[in-house]
């Protein structure tokens, strides 16, 4: 089992509570019933940069191979944003927001289309992969826009204007559509 875990609580100006514990809690978990060859790579709150976090993907997950289990994990926030994209059936591309996506001028966020890609890439060499994404906008199958049900409180990143990409992603629109 290769295992990437990431945890955030400490973003620049929109601080969480819990997700350091709730990855901090897996890793144990893993740990006490897992057999000695797993492979486990965290990355805690400012450790969990854009860059590093694909590197956790890329690389560590990565090494994996026909039989093993691919776990990412991540607890953080998520963001939306509308886009006309055909790739994007629900018409939302939606994001895990880094360490490094909140502060002024930082890196983007790290897309659904990439994690996804990403996560295919090593599913093709014969890995299992099993993801959980404790975040806001992580379920789209389940509640497509922000509102939910009634009464339910939705916690989500605002979108930064330096989260385009070269991959020419559309702009979000003058307001986004992510509660805080």
């Amino acid at each position: 089992m290769y295992a990437l875990l990431v945890g955030i609580d400490d973003y620049p100006g929109l601080p969480l509570r819990g997700c350091v514990n709730d990855a901090r809690e897996a890793e144990n978990w893993l740990r006490s019933r897992s057999a000695p060859a797993t492979r486990i790579r965290t990355l805690y709150d400012a450790e969990a940069s854009r860059a590093a976090v694909l590197a956790g993907l890329a690389e560590h997950l990565g090494d994996s191979g026909p039989g093993d289990t691919a776990l990412p994990w991540f607890s953080g926030h998520g963001s939306q944003s509308p886009t006309a994209d055909p790739g994007e059936a629900t018409g939302w591309s939606r994001a895990l927001v880094c360490h490094d996506s909140l502060m002024p001028g930082g890196q983007p966020v790290l897309w659904d289309t990439e994690l996804g890609a990403l996560l295919d890439g090593i599913a093709a060499r014969g890995t299992h992969v099993v993801a959980v994404l404790d975040c806001c906008h992580s379920g789209g199958a389940t509640r497509q826009d922000a509102a939910g049900p009634p009464g339910a409180a939705v916690r989500g990143v605002p979108w930064q204007p330096w989260w385009h990409t070269a991959s020419g992603r559309p702009s979000p629109p003058a307001t986004p559509r992510a509660d805080v």
